[in-house]
């Protein structure tokens, strides 16, 4: 199993946002979010790629709770970009792509060939 939860809940300024989430997903498996603008999908994305807490509930990771991965090594496994998120500096599409190279460099390094192979290998899985 590669993300399992259960009872999981998130609230925000006295506002439940998740609620008693059950949740499975296998590696390989795609699957669909779903629901009205409030629903808390984003809510519940955001748990789910480690950027916010939940208040409540079991969260694994790989057959682990997700407190127990390191930061860096879960790092190379997710990620997650906001939709509405604001750049105060123009970026690239391939910047934003080198951005997920991050976890596997050296604080201060440049790219490496292998590093910049594998950004123009996305670039061209995702046809962008």
């Amino acid at each position: 199993m590669l993300i399992h939860t259960q009872h999981l809940r998130f609230s925000k300024a006295g506002r439940t946002l998740v609620d008693d989430v059950n949740l499975s997903i296998e590696r390989g498996q795609i699957i669909g979010l779903i629901g009205p603008n409030g629903a808390g999908k984003t809510s519940l994305l955001k748990l789910l790629a480690n950027v916010q807490k939940a208040d409540s509930g079991l969260y694994e990771f790989e057959g682990k709770p997700i407190a127990q991965h390191a930061e860096k090594s879960l790092a190379k496994q997710m990620a997650y970009l906001a939709q509405q998120a604001t750049a105060h500096w123009p970026l690239t599409v391939r910047k934003v792509i080198e951005l997920g190279r991050l976890p596997y460099q050296r604080f201060g390094r440049d790219l490496t060939r292998d590093d910049q192979h594998k950004v123009i290998q996305a670039a061209k899985q995702t046809d962008v």
